[in-house]
C-alpha cells in the first residue's frame, strides 16, 4: 500500500497509509500479550503441580520434628500472616519467606496439606467466604482479587476444583 501511495506521490495518502498499518500492528500486539495469558500461565502451572504432586518428591533425612517445624512455618506464614492474599505467591518465594529449603517446603506441603497450589487455593476460598459475608454487593471480580486469584476465571476453576 505504502508503495503504491509513493509512487503516485500523495503525502497525505502515504501518512495514512502508513497510520493504518500502525494500527494493524498495534491491534497484532495487543493480540499477543492479553492478559488471558495470566490466566493461561496460571493453568498450566497448576497441572504442572498435580503431575509433581502424584509423585511427591521424598525428602530423604527429614525428621518428623523438622517436617512438623516446616509446617508450622508454613502455616504461620500462609494463614496467620495471610500469604495467600498475595497473587504472586509461588513454592519458592514461600520456602524463601520460611527460611528452608524448597525441596524440603513442597514434601511437606504435599504430605501433609495436598500440595502448594491446592492449599492456598483452600485458604484463598475460605478467605473468599468471610469476604463476601463482609461485603455482600461485592461482584465477583472484587472477590477474586481481593482473595488473592488472578482473575474471575482462576476463581472458578479453584472453586469447582476444590
Amino acid at each position: 500500500m505504502s508503495w503504491s501511495t509513493t509512487f503516485n506521490g500523495s503525502i497525505p495518502a502515504l501518512c495514512l497509509g502508513l497510520f493504518m498499518l500502525s494500527v494493524i500492528l498495534v491491534v497484532i500486539l495487543l493480540g499477543a500479550l492479553s492478559p488471558h495469558r495470566a490466566v493461561e500461565t496460571e493453568r498450566l502451572e497448576t497441572e504442572l503441580s498435580a503431575d509433581r504432586e502424584e509423585t511427591p518428591v521424598e525428602a530423604e533425612g527429614l525428621s518428623p520434628e523438622r517436617k512438623e517445624e516446616i509446617l508450622r512455618l508454613i502455616r504461620r506464614r500462609v494463614e496467620e500472616e495471610q500469604a495467600y492474599l498475595d497473587s504472586h505467591l509461588t513454592l519458592g518465594k514461600l520456602a524463601q519467606d520460611c527460611g528452608c529449603n524448597r525441596t524440603y517446603v513442597s514434601s511437606v506441603l504435599n504430605e501433609r496439606l495436598g500440595g502448594f497450589f491446592n492449599y492456598v487455593n483452600r485458604c484463598r476460598l475460605q478467605y473468599s467466604e468471610v469476604f463476601r459475608q463482609e461485603n455482600p454487593t461485592a461482584d465477583v471480580d472484587e472477590v477474586a482479587m481481593a482473595c488473592g486469584f488472578n482473575s474471575r476465571q482462576s476463581y472458578y476453576n479453584a472453586r469447582k476444583r476444590l
